[in-house]
């Protein structure tokens, strides 16, 4: 037996499946377990609302139904393996509308795993709302990225102009 073919074969497979589940999603155009489409004319306008207050915050393994466990850490993947698993998890998320800000210089095993440390991490998900996952608050103190990677210093001054300046309504 060669671990290393089984190893290559899993990850295949594995990215497969997720580009696969992707396109059953996409096809679907289900975004959410709540189906809204039942509610009287009455209630339409408080639909968003309503909605919001009652999805209970889940996990990205449990939206997509792929345990984190599934996905291998990087240090076990080559450049190749963790360029089609990354983007298979990218279609995935993008087919559950979730939308991933990360850096497109940003290398590719990085990203990786920065989007599988937050597969454990838990969202609310509404139907028909689209969930932003960021990795940077664009502070360049705290940015996770390479410094030539993330625009945050770009915005610096910016940020500093709203921390001093008191808005009075």
């Amino acid at each position: 037996m060669n671990e290393r073919r089984d190893f290559d074969t899993y990850v295949v497979k594995l990215a497969e499946d997720l580009r696969d589940s992707a396109i059953i999603f996409s096809a679907s155009g289900k975004m959410s377990e709540l189906d809204n489409n039942g509610l009287p004319k009455k209630l339409k306008p408080l639909e968003k609302t309503e909605c919001h207050s009652r999805v209970k915050r889940r996990s990205i393994s449990v939206i997509t139904g792929v345990q984190t466990n599934a996905l291998p850490p990087a240090k076990n993947l080559t450049n190749d393996q963790v360029t089609y698993l990354y983007d298979g998890m990218a279609l995935l998320l993008s087919a559950r509308s979730f939308c991933v800000n990360l850096p497109p210089k940003l290398p590719v095993k990085q990203k990786y795993s920065l989007l599988r440390d937050k597969w454990d991490d838990k969202y609310e998900f509404p139907a028909d709302t689209r969930i932003y996952l960021e990795f940077c608050d664009c502070d360049p103190a705290s940015c996770p990225f390479p410094h030539k990677c993330c625009s945050c210093k770009d915005f610096n001054g910016f940020v500093d102009y709203f921390d001093d300046t008191t808005i009075i309504f």
